[in-house]
């Protein structure tokens, strides 16, 4: 049984919150990997492949899954890069 929508629409907008929390630099690649790496972490706690799969028992999960993610070390060094680039111009 998939989601209801209005449970998608929750998780979606807690992935988008924490993406925004993490990262300041909108339209770029590295907000994309950040927003897909979130989106991954909260589809792992519900064991699917896409959140339109998630089912609805699994969303309080996901949702603390989302409020408790951590930037990996990779991401957060793309990020200090870009920064740098965008202050350097």
């Amino acid at each position: 049984m998939n989601m209801q929508i209005k449970n998608l629409c929750k998780v979606m907008y807690y992935i988008e919150q924490k993406a925004i929390e993490c990262v300041s630099l909108p339209d770029t690649d590295v907000e994309k990997e950040v927003y897909a790496d979130i989106y991954n972490q909260a589809i792992r706690q519900a064991g699917c492949f896409g959140i339109e799969y998630m089912e609805d028992k699994y969303v309080p999960f996901a949702i603390e899954a989302i409020k408790e993610y951590e930037l990996p070390e990779y991401l957060r060094e793309k990020i200090e890069q870009a920064m740098e680039k965008l202050h350097e111009n």
